[in-house]
């Protein structure tokens, strides 16, 4: 963006373009002068869809030399407003430097260990804006995104360290991040390796200090996975028993299984092989005294339910409950209710 008369040659003047006119009377536009430019581009579907002049004026905001907090606040605002308003064809050719641009607008720093102070307002702004736009990406482009757990790595990561005042603004992009997941996983683009790898992540936030943490993971847990993953649901049951009422709902609903008829449930033997592998210590003998290896409520969901998957093989949706595992159940019992 520039400004001046752009009193150069008859051609450069003809053609419109500021940079091929004579530079003694063409110079960048002013901060300023940017930030009220991009304010009207927030409002305009045009620009969302002139690429790449949209990008190179974003990128120029964000990290030009003589920008300023309102004007990246307002660039980041226009990567939001031109995912929701692009075309496909616009968006899927420039997504990746964006999505590069977001990552490295959020490796900056700025606003990351914001107190909430009317001072931390445009850094806090700026990060809020920088994972709306990344959750916008995901709804559009969900291919690109959810072809590795890199960016489900991040936001985890981030839903554990971020303020008080950006977990809400995680947690959007994340929701938008597991749907972009099942979409893939509709149509077998999900590689049991990924599977695999995102499982870890979710079973680390699960465990977490952080409730923001523990609420995404029963919320990836139940939409990411189907219902008959034995170790998703081992984490629904879980969060099912947490501290927080918020994580316990989130848990509940992850262990109702679909209305469909034909709904896959996981075997009472993977779920106990899953509890078994998680905590080898659930497969000895129990003793008098001994302290419970985790808090009853989360031993009462995960008993209430392992015995709905042996009801439903008993009632002959499955094969019948094997002994080993019965014995296994019954030890978790009583370790519940010494």
């Amino acid at each position: 963006m520039h400004q001046g008369t752009g009193v150069g040659s008859a051609g450069a003047q003809q053609q419109g373009d500021p940079a091929a006119a004579d530079p003694a009377f063409v110079n960048a536009a002013s901060p300023g002068l940017k930030a009220r430019i991009v304010g009207v581009f927030v409002r305009s579907t045009a620009a969302a869809n002139s690429y790449p002049r949209m990008l190179a004026v974003v990128f120029d905001g964000l990290f030009g030399a003589a920008t300023t907090p309102r004007l990246k606040q307002l660039c980041m605002e226009l990567v939001a407003w031109s995912f929701k308003h692009g075309t496909n064809a616009q968006l899927a050719p420039i997504s990746p430097v964006v999505l590069q641009g977001l990552l490295k607008t959020l490796d900056l720093g700025v606003g990351k260990n914001a107190t909430g102070l009317a001072g931390d307002a445009p850094a806090v702004a700026l990060r809020q804006f920088t994972y709306g736009a990344l959750g916008q990406l995901c709804r559009r482009v969900p291919k690109l995104v959810a072809s590795d757990d890199a960016l489900a790595a991040r936001l985890f990561r981030a839903a554990a360290e971020e303020s008080q005042a950006l977990v809400s603004s995680v947690a959007d992009a994340l929701s938008a991040l597991s749907l972009a997941f099942r979409e893939l996983d509709a149509k077998g683009g999900v590689t049991p390796e990924l599977l695999l790898a995102l499982l870890a992540l979710v079973e680390v936030a699960a465990a977490s200090d952080a409730r923001a943490a523990r609420l995404l993971a029963a919320q990836w847990a139940a939409r990411v996975f189907p219902f008959s993953h034995a170790g998703a649901r081992r984490i629904c049951a879980l969060c099912a028993g947490d501290d927080a009422m918020d994580v316990r709902e989130e848990g509940l609903a992850g262990l109702k299984a679909p209305k469909s008829d034909d709904a896959s449930w996981p075997t009472s033997a993977d779920m106990l092989r899953r509890l078994r592998t998680a905590s080898p210590r659930l497969s000895t003998e129990v003793r008098q005294g001994e302290a419970l290896l985790m808090p009853p409520r989360q031993y009462a969901s995960l008993l209430t339910f392992v015995r709905a998957c042996r009801q439903r093989e008993m009632a002959g949706q499955g094969a019948a409950m094997p002994k080993a595992n019965a014995e296994a159940e019954e030890a978790l019992s009583d370790r519940l209710y010494e």
